[in-house]
């Protein structure tokens, strides 16, 4: 994405570093609720 490692070019590396967690985080989530819908329609 061009952030540099772990967003530390970044103005404020910290609010980028937790956003990306909480993003992953939801699609995290999203991926295993999708799985366990997948596995119990199968």
């Amino acid at each position: 994405m061009g952030a540099g490692v772990a967003a530390s070019k970044t103005l404020n590396p910290k609010q980028v570093r937790l956003r990306s967690l909480m993003t992953h985080a939801v699609f995290g989530m999203g991926l295993y609720g999708s799985a366990r819908c997948l596995a119990f329609a199968a």
